[in-house]
């Protein structure tokens, strides 16, 4: 694998760390959001739940709904509620008529949170008028409009304040806040987010909720923060590179123009040292010049004065 290609990996691994960052960033942003908006918009009831959009979420504190053999719950919606579970209630409306829809609806196998009124303390709940979540066993509706419903808790346990069966007229009114009547019907159950909404009862809890997001938006942040500087200096260290690459490139090209103007040189020298040497050049042959003559001897042969012999020996030829 060449330099590219392990770039190319850091910066698509340097990315995939940045989405993940801000996911984390923006779904923590967004859970504030929606707390925030839950207590705007929260109503807390007589027992501190709190009603949001008409439902509530609540914590399973006894184990009157665990899974038992005495109950098959394989054909109903909401199986069996173990200890500490958060469950989701569709609170009943308070209007008559709507309220008399609401409980046409309900049928055997249903689970509803109601109030209800025993003659002696829950050892568990610490009151006589505990907040209990058990199985709709039967349901009938009265001639005067009302309903009777009977529930029970699938796991039965001997002994305890709510074991046995429930019944709730709706028909009857709440004035003293001493009667029975329904909460509403759970729709939902998370145990994990119970022993959350559990363990932020505890004042380590509520500490944790502020310390950690804090904690982690810090981290996030400084983690934004280094790979910044880092990509800065990456960014330096590359152009220095790139320009010391360049000076190299530019030296290492001035030398090898030298080193072949010397091989040039070496080449010259040495046709010359195995060559011969150019030959001189001849001077060309002249031709022999006569002597000089006097200007007498030019005048008497000018002149050939009769009786004097021609150059080639002949008399002259008198006319």
């Amino acid at each position: 694998m060449d330099k590219t290609d392990k770039k190319t990996d850091s910066s698509k691994a340097r990315k995939v760390v940045r989405i993940i960052l801000n996911v984390l960033l923006y779904t923590f942003f967004a859970l504030c959001l929606v707390v925030l908006i839950m207590t705007i918009a929260a109503k807390r009831d007589s027992d501190g739940a709190v009603t949001v959009f008409g439902h509530q979420v609540r914590i399973v504190v006894t184990g009157s709904m665990e899974k038992s053999s005495d109950t098959d719950v394989s054909g109903f919606e909401i199986k069996s509620i173990n200890r500490n579970s958060a469950i989701f209630i569709e609170v009943a409306p308070q209007d008559i008529k709507k309220e008399h829809d609401w409980f046409a609806k309900i049928k055997v196998g249903d689970v509803l949170t109601f109030k209800y009124k025993f003659d002696k303390v829950d050892t568990e709940t610490g009151t006589n008028r505990p907040t209990i979540t058990h199985r709709v066993i039967s349901i009938e509706e009265k001639s005067d409009g009302g309903f009777i419903i009977k529930l029970r808790g699938d796991n039965n346990l001997d002994g305890a304040v709510t074991s046995g069966i429930q019944t709730i007229d709706t028909t009857t009114t709440d004035p003293q806040g001493q009667l029975n009547y329904v909460i509403g019907k759970v729709t939902g159950q998370s145990y994990f987010l119970g022993l959350i909404l559990t363990a932020l009862k505890s004042p380590l809890g509520m500490s944790l909720l502020i310390i950690v997001p804090c904690a982690i938006i810090i981290v996030i942040e400084f983690i934004r923060i280094a790979s910044a500087i880092n990509a800065h200096r990456r960014e330096k260290l590359m152009e220095q590179t790139e320009a010391q690459a360049e000076t190299l490139r530019q030296e290492t090209e001035a030398k090898e123009e030298k080193e072949r103007e010397i091989e040039e040189l070496k080449r010259q020298l040495e046709a010359l040292k195995n060559g011969s040497a150019p030959p001189e050049q001849a001077q060309p042959e002249q031709e022999p010049q006569p002597a000089p003559q006097s200007e007498s001897e030019n005048t008497s042969q000018q002149c050939n004065p009769e009786g004097s012999p021609n150059p080639d020996g002949s008399p002259d030829e008198k006319i």
